[in-house]
């Protein structure tokens, strides 16, 4: 397996970094003025490829917390090829009381710059 981290070269994929940011500046751009914009968190997994050069999956579970009360659990991305090539489920759930366990659960995360397992590191999108 070869981590590609940089887009420098025509067929390099771009580093999860790269992509988060250009995730987050486009959503700034298109915000609803008036409206807080959510914190975007990144980590900083790359992508995985075989010998051949072809991505390698995984399943990796991701939550959003929207206004201290709904709860988003999907295993969905937000890119063109999951939309047109994914199978993906999640489930919104209504509860104050876990999408605050959910938000201490990400502080704790940042302050201490690590992901759950300790391995990736976790930061905030500067757009």
């Amino acid at each position: 397996m070869s981590r590609n981290s940089r887009q420098g070269q025509p067929g390099e994929r771009p580093s999860a970094f790269d992509l988060q940011r250009r995730f987050a500046r486009r959503m700034a751009e298109t915000w609803i003025g008036g409206v807080r914009l959510p914190r975007l968190l990144g980590y900083a997994a790359e992508w995985q490829t075989d010998e051949g050069g072809r991505a390698q999956g995984v399943q990796h579970a991701k939550f959003a917390v929207c206004d201290g009360r709904w709860v988003l659990v999907t295993s969905a991305n937000l890119t063109q090829v999951a939309y047109e090539h994914n199978l993906e489920i999640g489930i919104l759930v209504e509860d104050s009381s876990l999408a605050a366990r959910l938000e201490g659960l990400v502080d704790s995360w940042v302050a201490d710059g690590l992901s759950s397992d300790g391995m990736l590191g976790l930061r905030e999108v500067a757009v």
